[in-house]
């Protein structure tokens, strides 16, 4: 199942309408309708716009991976979360959303970001860059990280991230509590 046919199943679901998903996020009936065809792709942000009127953690709209019980998430069997059009995957680190901490992997491509609006919810942050260079804005202050650098802020704090260097950009990033 697609990320559009997991939204629209979530909705209707709640017996929710495209206009009622619309007037409680924000976003057009017309982008909504686009994202849950799979024609048109969404921000994280309007992802987790979408998620809170739902009533669901931005994780339910991750593609399930089989895990193995327990503690352990194999490479392959990761839950990933792959916004089409975006540039970004999203992998879940973490072996479910009952822990209290979630670890994301992130990959995005060059010029990849969370885009144009920042997002917020409650916790903190802590984020390292694997490899490339990313800016993250918190607030109205912006930082670069290269490869091995670290940032910790608090999630309540707008912020959004870019990938600004040549090619990909991969990090790590640690939430707490789990909100994604």
């Amino acid at each position: 199942m697609g990320l559009g046919e997991t939204i629209r199943g979530f909705r209707k679901e709640r017996n929710l309408t495209l206009k009622q998903i619309s007037d409680s996020t924000g976003l057009s009936q017309s982008l909504i309708s686009q994202a849950e065809r799979d024609i048109s792709s969404l921000s994280i942000g309007s992802l987790k716009k979408i998620a809170d009127v739902l009533g669901v953690p931005l994780v339910a709209f991750f593609k399930d991976g089989d895990p193995e019980p327990g503690m352990v998430v194999r490479h392959d069997q990761r839950k990933k979360l792959i916004p089409r059009g975006t540039g970004i995957i999203y992998e879940l680190l973490s072996p479910s959303m009952d822990c209290n901490i979630e670890l994301i992997f992130n990959h995005y491509e060059e010029g990849a970001t969370t885009g144009p609006q920042f997002y917020t919810h409650k916790g903190e942050e802590v984020g390292i860059v694997l490899s490339g260079i990313m800016e993250v804005t918190v607030g109205s202050e912006k930082y670069t990280l290269y490869e091995g650098d670290s940032i910790y802020f608090d999630s309540t704090i707008p912020h959004c991230y870019k990938n600004v260097g040549k090619g990909k950009l991969t990090a790590v990033w640690a939430i707490s509590p789990p909100s994604f």
